[in-house]
């Protein structure tokens, strides 16, 4: 198998502190770990995708299609929050 060496500095700027992922000098990966504190499972997992479509829509190619992609998982996040209170008095 033929391995690919990569400089440190290198492999760095292409996993970390991407501009698309960076904004106002605070990482999308620190905003996800708030706005999720305390959430588990699939609202965790739908909250941490809100965020990072809506983090990254200015920078990465098609503002659009994250916004759309955001707006997905909201509705998902809503739809698990109602399947919740199902059979609820509320």
């Amino acid at each position: 198998m033929k391995t690919i060496e990569m400089k440190t500095d290198e492999t760095s700027s292409m996993i970390h502190h991407l501009r698309h992922y960076n904004w106002k000098g605070i990482e999308c990966d620190q905003i996800i770990k708030w706005m999720a504190a305390g959430l588990k499972g699939e609202k965790a997992f739908y909250m941490g995708s809100i965020m990072k479509y809506l983090y990254r829509y200015p920078y990465k190619g098609n503002p659009k299609e994250d916004l759309m992609k955001a707006e997905e998982y909201i509705r998902l996040l809503r739809e698990s929050y109602e399947s919740d209170t199902k059979g609820d008095d509320k």
